[in-house]
């Protein structure tokens, strides 16, 4: 088994873990094919995602490859909340519930004829009152996702813009950049950094696990990100350093991210995930 590690001693924003186990940051909002041209990517799918803390998540797939449930549980075997994924032509509901089986949101998204994602919509009610974002996304010729604008209707907020850009280089996200001018400005801007190996397994982060959803992946694993968040109090920044295991055949079978988090006081801590997966 191959150890790699990469870092840069840089330091950047302070952000949340992307689920309460850390391990969706591995899989994320990127696209659903259809059914007659869906091919797992180089045959290997993931089966079992385990987080530091003994938190496991459990992925279920159709006949035709495509991911249609992720069951999270504790060390004990306690659901802790679980995740369906419902296909149609040109869209797909994403669906998270409850251990008491009641639903957290539902997402739908709407496909594009390549199988990346138009736009998805969110509506949940929160204490009796309706709740609704729609991000809207845009493509280069190349086919990477450069542009997401989400766009707020609520009876509880504001109704706001918000814009994601993103910079892609030799077949990398390199910069990506974030303004919310709900309740004033906010900028957040991320580089990031690479390793010389191959992205095999596509790492992402935020929202359905479904490699290509949003375009072309990652060609690289990555390295290192710095984030900057600005309003108008100042700046806060975090470094993220990450750590891999390889299989032989260069799957990710462990990933690590230190997380330095220029605070006052400064935060320090690390995230293990342990990956096993099904191939052909």
């Amino acid at each position: 088994m191959n150890v790699y590690y990469y870092a840069i001693k840089i330091s950047s924003m302070e952000k949340k873990l992307l689920t309460a186990i850390g391990f969706i940051f591995l899989m994320g909002l990127t696209a659903c094919k259809k059914e007659k041209d869906f091919v797992p990517q180089n045959n290997c799918q993931v089966a079992q995602l385990t987080s530091t803390g003994g938190v496991t998540g459990i992925l279920q797939y159709d006949k035709q490859g495509r991911l249609i449930g992720l069951q999270q549980q504790d060390e004990n075997g306690n659901i802790l909340e679980y995740e369906t994924y419902k296909y149609f032509p040109d869209e797909f509901l994403y669906t998270q519930f409850n251990p008491d089986n009641t639903v957290q949101h539902i997402m739908d998204y709407y496909l594009n004829t390549d199988g990346t994602v138009k736009y998805r919509t969110l509506n949940r009610l929160i204490n009796g009152f309706y709740d609704c974002d729609t991000v809207f996304f845009y493509y280069d010729a190349e086919g990477y996702n450069t542009l997401q604008v989400k766009r707020i209707d609520s009876q509880i907020r504001d109704n706001y813009y918000d814009s994601t850009f993103f910079t892609y280089q030799g077949g990398n996200l390199i910069h990506k950049k974030s303004i919310t001018d709900y309740s004033g400005r906010i900028v957040t801007e991320t580089d990031y950094i690479y390793l010389p190996l191959a992205n095999k397994q596509e790492i992402l982060i935020d929202g359905p696990m479904i490699p290509g959803i949003s375009g072309k992946p990652n060609k690289n694993l990555i390295a290192s990100s710095v984030t900057r968040t600005t309003n108008s109090f100042g700046t806060i920044s975090q470094t993220e350093k990450y750590t891999y295991e390889l299989n032989p055949s260069g799957y990710v079978t462990k990933h690590s991210v230190f997380y330095d988090i220029a605070s006052n006081p400064v935060r320090q801590y690390t995230v293990d995930v342990w990956l096993k997966y099904m191939c052909e």
